[in-house]
């Protein structure tokens, strides 16, 4: 019996030593300098002589401009993006971006759209698409989409101190080689040409102006077959008699398939006086 305690006790005793020496103590691992293979991550910096593997192509971001500008007219836009939006933020609503623009010389014109002498007072045009209004300029034309955020149609803009519709037709060069101006619509600068101007007369301006849904008058998409169907000689007459001394003070604008149709009003003591025009570009 003796000799049985005495083998179980050998045994316990064995069994013990086993585990002190199956249990390692707690070591120091010294840090990996290779990736590892199965799972895991390295714990120090990747070698510099390693190749970094290209970085993923991101999403064009907001607000992004198109690379097919000039850089000039670029930087003008990007510029005035941060601040514009910042300024815009409470602003409910926007257009299809319609903004700053250079002629072909690459001189920067607008932004904002519509100038005035205090900037809180008139409405305001921004590169990303948001308008502020104020006083007694009038928005007309288009609709809201659901959400109320975009403007779907045409734009008119009445306000004291706009005249760029000059700058499209009222210029000291011959009025059949009238330079090409770039124009933010939609998101997409392109270059656009004038080719045909139409003045129609109006005869109750404060009805006009009334128009919840504002308009482009039917004669000024009719000029379109009628340049058309000018000769050149024709066609040179047209364009000098209204450049010599047009000037706008009121602008929409609307595009269809290509064509865009700036619509303006004269305010100088001429022809025009009182008469509503339209003038046609042509994407290039």
């Amino acid at each position: 019996m003796k000799r049985l305690y005495a083998l179980v006790i050998a045994l316990l005793m064995l069994c013990a030593g086993c585990n002190v020496k199956t249990t390692p103590e707690p070591q120091t691992i010294p840090p990996i300098e290779t990736p590892m293979q199965q799972g895991g991550s390295a714990t120090t910096a990747p070698d510099e002589n390693m190749p970094t593997p290209p970085a993923e192509p991101s999403a064009p971001a907001e607000g992004d401009i198109s690379p097919e500008i000039p850089d000039d007219l670029r930087e003008a836009l990007e510029s005035g993006y941060a601040e514009a939006k910042a300024i815009n933020a409470d602003v409910a609503g926007f257009m299809t971006r319609f903004g700053p623009y250079a002629s072909a010389d690459g001189k920067i014109y607008g932004n904002p759209l519509v100038k005035s002498e205090k900037q809180e007072y008139y409405a305001k045009y921004w590169i990303d698409g948001r308008w502020v209004k104020y006083g007694s300029t009038q928005i007309l034309g288009g609709k809201l989409n659901e959400d109320g955020t975009e403007v779907d149609g045409q734009i008119l803009i009445f306000s004291k101190h706009y005249s760029n519709i000059s700058f499209i037709v009222n210029r000291e060069t011959a009025p059949t080689d009238i330079e090409p101006i770039w124009l933010n619509l939609g998101g997409k600068i392109r270059e656009y040409k004038v080719f045909a101007i139409q003045a129609v007369e109006i005869d109750n301006w404060e009805d006009f102006i009334s128009h919840e849904t504002g308009y482009i008058p039917h004669e000024a998409y009719e000029l379109i077959e009628i340049i058309e169907n000018m000769d050149a000689d024709a066609r040179t007459a047209y364009y000098a008699a209204l450049a010599k001394d047009f000037c706008g003070e009121a602008f929409t604008v609307t595009e269809n398939d290509g064509v865009i149709i700036v619509c303006g009003s004269s305010y100088k003591e001429s022809e025009w006086r009182d008469k509503m025009a339209a003038v046609y570009c042509v994407g290039m």
